[in-house]
């Protein structure tokens, strides 16, 4: 039997965290992503990305969210103390 206790934070996105026409997550998200590590570089955490989008294309939105996995992965290299679990989830807006 085995049990740990981990905090789940959730990042909800929407086409507006990236730059406009880009899979380029904005400044603005940038920085409250790293802002959110530091926060969590000492507790264990799962972080649930979700991304909500109307309409838009598939691949667009994957991208999207590929592009946040990444930016977090490559951040917590250097800060993180801790194997960092990531959740992805593409919903649509009704």
């Amino acid at each position: 039997f085995g049990a740990s206790i981990s905090r789940v934070v959730d990042v909800d996105l929407t086409a507006s965290a990236f730059d406009a026409g880009t899979t380029d997550p904005s400044d603005q998200l940038e920085t409250g992503l790293l802002g959110l590590l530091n926060q969590i570089r000492n507790t264990p955490s799962i972080i649930r990305i979700a991304y909500f989008h109307e309409g838009e294309d598939r691949r667009a939105t994957r991208a999207r969210v590929d592009a946040v996995e990444y930016l977090i992965r490559k951040r917590w290299k250097t800060i993180g103390k801790y194997k960092l679990v990531i959740e992805r989830t593409i919903k649509r807006m009704q």
